[in-house]
């Protein structure tokens, strides 16, 4: 099988095993890059999850908070210099 691939291909039967063989192994590491990057996002979720569940999630607007505070501070500075 191997033989009649090399001959079609007019290729050497090492060229074709070393094509074969090589297909393979990419094949084999891009499986497991795959599988890391799996791994990797589930703890990713879990680390997320387990913040989420320890930390409490500030639910207000905090831009116009800092902004209403940055006014009142102004406004006092101005009172305090009038």
């Amino acid at each position: 099988m191997l033989g009649e691939i090399a001959r079609r291909r007019r290729r050497s039967l090492s060229d074709v095993v070393r094509e074969i063989t090589e297909g393979y192994l990419q094949e084999q590491v891009s499986k497991d890059e795959k599988r890391e990057a799996r791994e990797a996002l589930q703890a990713l979720a879990q680390l997320r999850e387990e913040a989420r569940r320890h930390y409490r999630v500030y639910t207000g607007d905090l831009i116009a908070k800092v902004r209403a505070e940055r006014e009142a501070q102004l406004n006092r500075a101005q009172a305090g210099e009038e």
